[in-house]
């Protein structure tokens, strides 16, 4: 079992909002924590995925301020959650062959088109069916090649994708 103390904290604390409750997450070593419950000793969050991982970790907080961390257990059961906000146009359109949408390439990785909404488009890993990769991307909702959001831990390797020149002929 890993407990930390305060002293030996490597990486920075955030509060950044939920969207859902009325309490935001904390965010440490690119894992994010929900607030669990106040008490007069601090504040314990649990990791997000506590429900659906069975991941155990967890943080103490100061009971007066949130985001300074006492106590750390950090050991997961999953992967972090490697999410990054970008709004630059780093996504290329290319035909899929297969059906009327295209398929964003960002980084080497292929993404499916998979819903439209109000906040954007959402991308699945191209091979999601086959390997169950988690990687997402969301983009705008008017610029589908502007890259919001991306989550791109994959669990494979990138597909080959060969770009056709005319030129070479």
């Amino acid at each position: 079992m890993l407990i930390y103390l305060a002293a030996l904290y490597l990486h920075p604390s955030v509060l950044i909002p939920s969207g859902k409750g009325k309490y935001p997450l904390l965010k440490y070593n690119n894992h994010t924590f929900t607030y669990k419950v106040l008490s007069g000793t601090g504040v314990l969050w649990h990791c997000s995925k506590r429900t659906r991982t069975g991941c155990k970790a967890f943080i103490k907080s100061l009971p007066e301020s949130w985001d300074i961390i006492k106590t750390v257990y950090d050991e997961h059961s999953h992967l972090p959650r490697s999410c990054l906000t970008t709004n630059t146009g780093d996504g290329v359109l290319i035909p899929s062959g297969k059906g009327k949408h295209p398929l964003l390439m960002y980084k080497n990785q292929t993404y499916t088109y998979k819903v439209m909404s109000s906040s954007g488009v959402l991308w699945h890993c191209s091979r999601r069916m086959r390997t169950g990769c988690k990687a997402f991307i969301r983009s705008l909702p008017d610029r589908i090649d502007v890259i919001k959001t991306v989550y791109d831990t994959h669990c494979h390797t990138p597909k080959l994708v060969y770009k056709y020149d005319p030129n070479m002929i």
